[in-house]
């Protein structure tokens, strides 16, 4: 990071005035999960200490391997855990009632429309906000340029489209698309979003309807086609088979644009998972982390004043943990304004599929809730049974996990 960014930081992570904080000897515990891109864990020691350093305080970051989420769950039943933590986007129904701090007040209707409509959904549980968005992730399609332009084809905007140009660019020993070793990856999700498809509203399962059928029926079809990648060292989120010239297109992350770019120059370009029909439009997922407080912290004023000046006042370290490591959407479009992405680029185009095509399936589709769904998906894809029969026993047995209590 240049040194002018730097003074920038330290200058806007000063005090914060909307609590009246007694600073002097106030500890904040910090927990991060493990991030693996160079130069994020240095980074998030540098915003704690230059926060600290401001507001004359002090805070103890902890880097947690193995399984964070676990170890995060365990330390607050036992009353141990951090006064500020961070947890995977869309899955406040992991924590019980009482042990997030509210976040409302942190927000003006302003800030609230800041944030993509997906993000606000993550960090809202029975109306109440108690969460902030860090940063958002979007599975994209990655494609070369040259390769489509070879076999004169444009970047698909349609299911039948990218079907017919996964099948013509399947030559020798490369394939057309990959999406997963299983022929399915983040599709499961994505492929009936893409048909409009919603899969619960309120307290009632919705997605048994000929709109899922079709989706499947195609998802089956896609992979019966012979263009699909199977097979590869890693899965969809590892973007090496692109990179590797095995596939002319991949399903995989928009984290991956840095390393198409060092890998490819100009030479690929990214649109959303396209529409299934015309009924229908193109789709993603929105994931990410987010940032919590303890509401049994201690400190609850001070943690929250933290949140709010490190994460919510200004877009300096926003931004630096967006673009600068590992390349993440940022959740909030002041954010990707002050990133100053070319308007052509692939970081652009990721940030508008965010604010476009997200989508969250409601916090209660979980568990065994969505494990009826789930496991339905590789029986249809696979071909083993009636779709329309499998997506009826499915959704019938998820409004059963729904209604226990």
């Amino acid at each position: 990071m240049r040194r002018s960014t730097c003074f920038m930081l330290t200058a806007l992570l000063g005090s914060s005035t909307l609590f009246a904080v007694a600073q002097n000897n106030l500890t904040l515990t910090h927990w991060w999960h493990v991030y693996g891109a160079d130069g994020q864990k240095d980074a998030v020691y540098r915003y704690d200490a230059e926060y600290a350093k401001a507001n004359n305080l002090k805070i103890e970051v902890s880097w947690i391997p193995g399984d964070y989420t676990s170890k995060l769950r365990a330390a607050l039943a036992a009353g141990t855990a951090p006064d500020i933590f961070e947890y995977p986007a869309g899955t406040l129904e992991d924590f019980a009632d009482g042990q997030l701090a509210n976040l409302d007040d942190l927000f003006t209707p302003a800030l609230k429309r800041d944030f993509s409509p997906t993000a606000l959904q993550q960090m809202t549980r029975n109306g109440r906000i108690q969460a902030v968005k860090m940063h958002s992730d979007v599975a994209v399609v990655f494609y070369r340029k040259s390769l489509l332009k070879a076999a004169g084809l444009q970047p698909p905007k349609t299911f039948a489209e990218l079907l017919a140009a996964s099948k013509k660019l399947t030559q020798g020993n490369r394939k057309g698309l990959f999406v997963g070793n299983n022929g399915v990856g983040p599709l499961d999700q994505i492929m009936p979003w893409s048909a409009g498809v919603t899969f619960m509203q309120g307290n009632k399962i919705t997605y048994n309807t000929p709109r899922t059928v079709k989706a499947l029926q195609s998802l089956r079809e896609l992979k019966n086609s012979g263009s699909l990648l199977v097979g590869a060292p890693a899965d969809w989120y590892e973007i090496n088979p692109f990179l590797q010239g095995q596939v002319a297109m991949q399903l995989c992350g928009a984290w991956a644009i840095g390393r198409a770019r060092e890998a490819l120059g100009d030479d690929f370009g990214i649109v959303p998972w396209p529409a299934l029909d015309a009924q229908g439009k193109p789709a993603t997922w929105d994931g990410g982390f987010v940032m919590m407080v303890n509401a049994k912290s201690k400190n609850l004023a001070a943690a929250k004043a933290y949140i709010k000046k490190v994460w919510l006042d200004s877009t300096a370290v926003p931004v630096d943990w967006n673009t600068k490591y590992e390349f993440h959407v940022p959740p909030r479009k002041s954010v990707a304004t002050a990133a100053n992405f070319d308007p052509s680029g692939p970081e652009a185009a990721a940030a508008n599929v965010l604010n476009r095509y997200a989508r969250q399936n409601p916090a209660a589709f979980a568990g065994s809730v969505a494990d009826a769904y789930y496991n339905m998906v590789g029986k249809a894809v696979n071909g083993t049974g009636d779709i329309a029969a499998l997506v009826k026993a499915a959704a019938a047995q998820s409004q059963q996990e729904l209604a226990r209590p």
